[in-house]
């Protein structure tokens, strides 16, 4: 259970890797960004976190800023992306880890807001963890 809670709170975060590096359908501003999961054989489910973050135009130069593509803590060397199909308006990838556990996600950006849906599998294929990202545009960066 704490692994899986350790993968949440990474995902959760939203922001990683240089795996993508397409610029995406976002305009650059201050975005308020929602994030919410749910945890397989959790008792209670966890409630959403809010966060803003200013995009600036860099950022979306590099898709990998708005989403997180990492298996979480310690994981960031030990994943490998796979399968990455990205356009200006969406992107899919996979990831698998050397420990055995493996993700998918997606993304679909329209300018002033964007989501995100991601699942980590443990060794045997079972769901451990789906996170969802909303996001939209509040305004310029101050």
């Amino acid at each position: 259970m704490k692994n899986h809670l350790i993968i949440s709170i990474t995902l959760m975060s939203g922001f990683t890797s240089s795996a993508f590096a397409a610029p995406v359908n976002m305009r650059e501003g201050n975005w308020e960004i929602e994030t919410s999961m749910k945890m397989e054989r959790m008792p209670f489910p966890m409630p959403p976190t809010k966060m803003m973050h200013c995009f600036t135009r860099k950022d979306l130069e590099d898709s990998g800023k708005t989403r997180s593509s990492d298996g979480g803590p310690g994981k960031k060397n030990d994943c490998e992306m796979k399968d990455i199909a990205e356009k200006n308006t969406s992107a899919s990838w996979r990831l698998a880890c050397k420990d055995g556990t493996s993700g998918s996600g997606e993304a679909t950006y329209k300018g002033d807001s964007y989501s995100v849906n991601m699942k980590m599998f443990d060794k045997k294929g079972r769901e451990m963890v789906t996170t969802s990202v909303n996001g939209s545009r509040i305004g310029n960066c101050k």
